[in-house]
């Protein structure tokens, strides 16, 4: 009840402007975030963003670069390792390598310095931002995850939100990610009655496409090394899709591979199995010795909810 009333209390001194959120004149912001812990896909939405609107509207991205051993602004190299700055902002960096990535705990620091040294750029995506209440951004896209959407979840230690469920009326755009491919419309309106969208609030349904970037491993056997929040949809995806027999390593969020984690991996790496493990873990594991494939993800989903997202850009952004 006490992490409930804290996040209740702050949110009314935003919401009630006893304390002020920052609006960016001249630059667009648009977040990207969650009211719940870990696990609703906002990597895959962020990708998904710049994929889609880099080439027409110069971007660039803030991360608060969770569990980084640096401190302060700090720009996203190629080269840099995950301990400079985060697993999530360094394997976007390496797939997006001509978007400008910051990592920064305070994002309008990281919005002042962008749009005082590239004054070119006109989007500026705060990535899992939507507790950040500093900032006041133009538009705000909040996640729910299809098999655990914040209408049937509690605030910690009850559950898993990270605020109370009236949160979302924050939002501009409400995104259920990792539904079935098959989900039927009356599924969707049943889904929309239950998050009770505001006048102004629209709803999309994105689900995941799993692709491989090296070996076929089709009816393999396979060691699935998995430090992300829920692997439980991509080991479904190796069982009942490839038809693989998996053995599943799990670790926490966002994990530092120790000597002993990488020694584990090999004692377990029996009966000819082949290592598999998430894009973001691979960003950690390619700093060892071991020989594995990488299990990518991508959003899909509908384009209305792309050309949204052009359309207020287009509208808003000077040229």
């Amino acid at each position: 009840m006490l992490f409930a009333l804290i996040t209740w209390i702050r949110n009314l001194l935003f919401d009630t402007r006893i304390v002020k959120s920052r609006q960016h004149k001249n630059i667009f912001v648009l977040c990207i975030g969650n009211i719940r812990v870990g696990g609703t896909g906002k990597t895959p939405m962020a990708e998904y963003m710049i994929k889609n609107l880099k080439d027409e509207f110069p971007l660039a991205v803030v991360s608060l670069g969770y569990k980084r051993k640096t401190k302060g602004l700090r720009q996203v190299n190629v080269s840099d390792s995950a301990s400079d700055t985060g697993d999530e902002p360094l394997q976007m960096k390496r797939k997006f390598s001509d978007v400008l990535f910051f990592v920064c705990k305070n994002r309008n620091t990281a919005v002042e310095h962008i749009h005082r040294h590239y004054p070119h750029v006109q989007l500026i995506i705060l990535d899992d931002a939507f507790q950040y209440r500093k900032i006041s951004p133009d538009k705000s896209v909040l996640l729910t995850e299809y098999r655990r959407p914040f209408f049937k979840d509690c605030i910690m230690p009850y559950g898993r939100l990270r605020e109370l469920r009236q949160g979302y009326k924050r939002a501009d755009y409400i995104v259920v990610t990792k539904c079935p491919e098959n989900i039927s419309q009356s599924e969707k309106e049943n889904f929309i009655k239950h998050i009770h969208p505001l006048k102004h609030q629209k709803v999309f349904f994105s689900f995941i496409n799993y692709c491989l970037t090296d070996k076929e491993i089709r009816n393999k056997k396979i060691l699935f090394v998995s430090g992300i929040d829920n692997p439980s949809p991509a080991v479904e995806y190796l069982q009942k899709t490839l038809i693989c027999d998996v053995k599943l390593m799990k670790f926490a969020d966002h994990h530092t591979f120790s000597t002993s984690d990488i020694n584990l991996i090999k004692q377990n790496l029996t009966d000819n199995r082949i290592l598999l493990t998430t894009e973001k873990d691979a960003v950690k594991l390619k700093e060892t010795d071991l020989d594995f494939d990488v299990l990518a993800i991508e959003n899909n989903i509908d384009e209305e909810f792309i050309n949204t997202i052009r359309h207020e850009l287009r509208k808003n952004c000077r040229s």
